[in-house]
C-alpha cells in the first residue's frame, strides 16, 4: 500500500470501473494523490461517479461507504425492493439485468484465469426467465413479537422485512404469514429467535413451513406446518413435487432442490448437451439428489449409477420407478465411500456428472474420481471458489476443461452457477 493512503473517515470522489466478485463496485479516486489505490463501495455500478467515506484500510485495497451518487451510469437502476440497502439477501439489485449477468460472467472468468485456465472457456451467461419472484424455497429469521426478518448486510443483526422480491408470491405470502403468526404466539418471557424455512410444492401449490431454534405455543414441539387459510397448521414430514422434462419428482420439504425452476430446466438441457449420453454409455452421477438430472440422462444412456445419501437415494429410486426407468443403479452412501467402492470393483464409466454442494468435491474425491478414467466429466457448481479448487486437482490428474457455461440461477445476487465440461 502506498504511503499516501487516506484516513478512515475521509470523503473522496471516486469513479467506479468494475463490479468485484463480492458485488461491490471497484473504482479509483479522482482526488490527486490517490489515483493508484483501489476502492470497493457497495451499491455502485461501473461508470458511476460517487463520493464515499473510507471505512477500512486493507493491505491491497480500501473499503468505503457510499455517501452520494453524484452521476449515475446507464447501468444503475432503482432497486425494486425497499429493503435492499439493509437486507443482505441481494447484492446486485442496483444494476440492470444485463449488467448483473456481465459482472457474474466476468467473476467466473477472473477466478478461472487466476489459476491458469483459459478465460475464453467461459461462454455467454444463460439468464433467468424470471429476474424476480423466482425462489420456491427460502428462509427468514423470526423476530419475536414482530415477524419475519433477514440478516443485515455485513452484520449478524437482523432487520424486519415486509416483503421479499426473490420469493414467488405463494412463498412470500406463506412464509411471512407464518412468521407473523409465530412471532405473536412465542412462548416464554424471552422467546428464542429461530429460523423459518418455506417451501412451495410446485405440483400442488401447497406451502410448507419448517422451523428451527424457536419455541412456539400450540405446536407440540413439531417441526413442519402447512399454510391453510391465514395460519400454519401442524403437519407430518411433508412431501413436495415438481415437474420437469416430462418427469414428476417427489422430494421431502427439507431436501435440496434447485430454487429457480425455470433455470433448472435450462441447466438440465445444458447438462444433456455436454454429457452427450448414447445408448451404450455408462454414466456415473455423484450427488444425484432425488433424480433431477438422473432421469433425463437415463432416457438416453445405457445405465446410470446414481450416488446419494441413503435417505434421498431411496426417494430417487421411487421417482425412477414411477418413471418406468429400470436402467438406474442407486448407491445410497456418501460420495467418498462410493468412489472407493467403485475403484475396488474396477468399475468403468464413460461419462461422469457432478453436482456437489457449495463446498465442492474435495481433493480426495477428485483424485478417486480420476482413477475411474471416464473420458468426460461435467461439473455443475454453485460456488466458483470450490469449483476452481476441484478443477485444479482434476487438471493434475489429466483432465482438461474445454467449456464453462454460466447460468444465472440466483438473479439479484453475486452467486454464479456454472456447468463445466472436462475431457481427457
Amino acid at each position: 500500500m502506498p504511503d499516501n493512503v487516506p484516513c478512515i473517515g475521509d470523503i473522496l470522489d471516486l469513479e467506479i470501473e468494475t463490479v468485484a466478485p463480492n458485488g461491490k463496485g471497484k473504482g479509483r479516486a479522482v482526488n490527486p494523490g490517490h489515483e493508484k489505490l483501489s476502492f470497493f463501495v457497495n451499491f455502485t455500478a461501473p461508470g458511476d461517479r460517487v463520493t464515499a467515506r473510507v471505512t477500512a484500510i486493507n493491505k491491497r485495497y480500501i473499503e468505503a461507504e457510499l455517501v452520494e451518487l453524484t452521476a449515475a451510469s446507464a447501468l444503475h437502476v432503482d432497486p425494486p425492493c425497499p429493503h435492499f440497502r439493509t437486507c443482505g439477501g441481494c447484492h446486485l439489485m442496483h444494476l440492470n439485468y444485463a449488467a448483473q449477468m456481465a459482472a457474474k460472467t466476468e467473476t467466473l472468468r477472473y477466478i478461472l484465469g487466476r489459476r491458469g485456465f483459459d478465460r475464453a472457456l467461459v461462454g455467454v451467461m444463460t439468464g433467468s426467465p424470471l429476474q424476480l419472484r423466482y425462489r420456491r424455497r427460502s428462509k427468514v429469521t423470526l423476530i419475536p413479537r414482530v415477524g419475519a426478518g433477514m440478516q443485515i448486510r455485513s452484520s449478524h443483526d437482523v432487520t424486519p422485512i415486509g416483503s421479499c422480491r426473490q420469493m414467488t408470491d405463494l412463498l412470500e405470502d406463506g412464509l411471512l404469514t407464518a412468521a407473523k403468526f409465530f412471532a405473536m404466539h412465542s412462548s416464554g418471557s424471552s422467546p428464542s429467535r429461530g429460523q423459518l424455512c418455506g417451501v412451495v410444492s410446485q405440483g400442488t401449490g401447497q406451502v410448507f413451513i419448517g422451523r428451527s431454534g424457536g419455541k412456539f405455543s400450540g405446536d407440540g414441539g413439531g417441526g413442519w406446518f402447512e399454510i391453510k387459510g391465514r395460519e400454519p397448521v401442524p403437519t407430518g414430514n411433508p412431501t413436495c413435487t415438481y415437474q420437469t422434462h416430462g418427469f414428476t419428482f417427489l422430494h421431502p420439504a427439507n431436501s435440496f432442490t434447485q430454487v429457480n425452476h425455470e433455470v433448472n430446466e435450462l441447466l438440465i438441457d445444458a447438462v444433456l448437451a455436454a454429457l452427450q449420453p448414447q445408448s451404450d454409455s455408462q454414466v456415473l452421477e455423484l450427488f444425484a439428489g432425488v433424480g433431477n438430472f438422473t432421469l433425463p440422462i437415463a432416457k438416453s444412456a445405457n445405465r446410470v449409477t446414481a450416488v446419494e445419501w441413503r435417505r434421498t437415494s431411496m426417494i430417487a429410486a421411487e421417482n425412477a420407478k414411477a418413471a418406468h426407468l429400470s436402467n438406474i443403479v442407486h448407491l445410497g452412501m456418501g460420495v467418498i465411500p462410493a468412489l472407493e467402492q467403485l475403484k475396488q470393483r474396477r468399475a468403468e464409466f464413460d461419462l461422469v456428472l457432478l453436482d456437489p454442494p457449495r463446498e465442492g468435491v474435495g481433493e480426495i474425491g477428485c483424485n478417486l474420481l480420476a482413477t475411474l478414467a471416464a473420458k468426460r466429466i461435467v461439473y455443475v457448481s454453485c460456488d466458483p471458489s470450490s469449483l476452481i479448487r476441484d478443477l485444479v486437482v482434476l487438471r493434475r490428474a489429466g483432465y482438461q476443461a474445454v467449456k464453462a457455461a454460466p447460468f444465472d440461477m440466483f438473479p439479484q445476487t453475486f452467486h454464479v452457477e456454472a456447468c463445466v465440461t472436462l475431457e481427457r
